[in-house]
């Protein structure tokens, strides 16, 4: 969903994309936000949502890995 240009995804609309248990995620969800990858927040508008965000450290982790996938595609195989 970040790849996407998503910022702010709902929890409602996490647990709906993933095909994974409900119990599974939010498990997860929890060890990720505790180990601060990620922060819940509310709504603006309707406080009843809650909001999934990365945090910077995350969001710099996921560069990173980008930045390593790419060389990683990019470099010629040596055999």
């Amino acid at each position: 969903m970040v790849n996407d240009g998503v910022q702010n995804v709902t929890i409602k609309s996490l647990l709906a994309g993933l095909s994974h248990s409900q119990t599974g995620v939010r498990y997860h969800l929890k060890r990720l936000i505790a180990e601060d990858w990620l922060v819940l927040h509310k709504g603006e508008i309707d406080k009843r949502n809650t909001f999934v965000t990365l945090t910077a450290c995350a969001r710099r982790a996921l560069e990173r890995a980008e930045q390593h996938a790419a060389l990683e595609h990019t470099e010629p195989i040596n055999d």
